[in-house]
């Protein structure tokens, strides 16, 4: 059923949705280069970085739902009127599906490092193609996760946001969201470095494995742990608003802006991060750019003249 009605909303909500679309083409932008050059180029085609394309992927779908939505914020912003279209639980669905497959994408990243440094001898769990398939089976997983969400339609307007979302006052299955796509994650993320910190320290003893440490695993856990940690700063806006709000028996209209503009950010960052602690991925990016302006530089220097 579509509401409508006409109001002025505050300038600073155009500013903040033009914000989230900022971020969201960051992350869109960045997840597609990305996966991009690990499909292109043979070489990058390793397990690590078949994982962090997977992360990618989810971004740059999710940041294409986010900016998909942000029109119709910006539309309402703009002309008053705060009505549902039809496609707006979809979208949510769909952002929802993507956040929670970008999660879910950084447990198989923290595992396939808890892998190679715990059961390093077991070749069957570090290959490729193991990988492939948990890649196939959590993509067909992932809608199914949402299916009480969906089918109870829990998914209603929020007219003060313009956006479609689980409302506070729906504490089962608000739980229930938060459990699924952040808890989860996080304590699944939290235990397996706890592990590999302990294996470290009590079983690589010599000087040759406290280098190889300090090359192979400190570097690359320490991107996991950015990542995570810039994830769980991006929950914390909805962890607050939904405290107050039952604190206070208060409705914040622009909670989901806020929401919305803090996890934007968090997926950007998560896209710099994945892209910036990936060496060989910049460097192949880099030396693509270089090439492509070196060839329009000679295109142009050495175009023949007509006469």
């Amino acid at each position: 059923m579509n509401v409508s009605h006409t109001q002025y909303f505050p300038f600073w909500y155009i500013i903040n949705d033009l914000f989230i679309v900022l971020f969201n083409l960051i992350t869109f932008s960045i997840g597609t280069v990305f996966v991009l050059l690990v499909v292109r180029k043979k070489k990058l085609r390793t397990i690590m970085n078949i994982l962090s394309s997977n992360s990618c992927l989810c971004g740059s779908l999710l940041a294409f739902a986010i900016l998909w939505d942000s029109f119709y914020m910006i539309k309402s912003d703009i002309t008053g009127i705060a009505r549902q279209d039809r496609n707006c639980v979809i979208r949510n669905i769909c952002m929802l599906t993507t956040m929670i497959a970008l999660n879910y994408s950084l447990c198989l990243q923290t595992y396939h490092r808890f892998i190679t440094i715990v059961y390093s001898q077991q070749t069957s769990l570090r290959s490729m193609n193991f990988y492939i398939k948990i890649l196939i089976i959590q993509w067909f997983i992932y809608p199914f996760l949402l299916l009480p969400i969906i089918l109870s339609n829990e998914i209603v307007y929020q007219p003060g946001s313009f956006v479609c979302q689980i409302s506070f006052s729906n504490i089962p299955f608000f739980i229930y969201l938060f459990i699924l796509s952040y808890g989860i994650p996080l304590i699944f993320i939290i235990i397996l470095h706890v592990c590999m910190i302990y294996y470290i320290q009590k079983h690589w003893k010599s000087h040759r494995q406290r280098r190889l440490t300090s090359i192979y695993v400190i570097c690359p856990l320490q991107r996991i742990v950015l990542i995570t940690l810039v994830l769980i700063i991006s929950y914390l806006p909805c962890g607050i608003f939904f405290i107050y709000e039952h604190l206070y028996l208060t409705v914040i209209p622009y909670a989901q802006k806020i929401i919305l503009l803090f996890a934007s950010l968090s997926f950007a960052l998560t896209m710099i991060l994945t892209f910036g602690f990936n060496r060989s991925v910049r460097r192949s990016s880099f030396s693509l750019f270089h090439r492509t302006n070196r060839q329009m530089i000679k295109h142009i220097v050495y175009r023949p003249s007509r006469k």
